[in-house]
């Protein structure tokens, strides 16, 4: 059996059963896109000739993308955020939602603005597409 088989087997293992999302509460469980329409990749789909699929439109658009880097998420937009995501990453097994609280209140942490989301979004798309970027 070849590795990617080995990998793709050990994955389906250890999923959990689906299960369906009940509509209330489902904007807790999930991240998503504030407005489905702002960012490089929504403005590109948006003037997709009909006889062009979505992944080429996707990416001729990483292509031309240019795509944060490791050190400009550190220092830049989401800086403040940087330290704590770590934290979060690292403790998020055993840490206790009131310790998560109280550092959100101790570094101040204001929700992103709009501009910087929509930049971390164009991000992520280059990332699902490219599969490059992976910080």
């Amino acid at each position: 059996m070849d590795n990617k088989n080995a990998v793709t087997m050990f994955n389906f293992r250890t999923l959990r059963n689906p299960e369906l999302l009940r509509e209330e509460g489902k904007t807790k469980r999930f991240v998503f896109h504030p407005d489905y329409k702002s960012g490089v990749f929504f403005q590109a789909m948006s003037t997709k000739p009909p006889q062009v699929s979505k992944l080429s439109i996707m990416q001729t658009t990483a292509n031309t993308f240019n795509a944060l880097t490791a050190a400009q998420l550190k220092t830049g937009i989401t800086a403040d955020f940087y330290e704590q995501a770590v934290w979060l990453a690292t403790n998020k097994a055993n840490f206790i939602p009131d310790d998560f609280a109280s550092r959100i209140s101790a570094f101040n942490l204001k929700p992103i603005e709009l501009k910087a989301e929509i930049i971390l979004w164009d991000n992520l798309f280059f990332q699902m597409v490219t599969h490059q970027g992976f910080l």
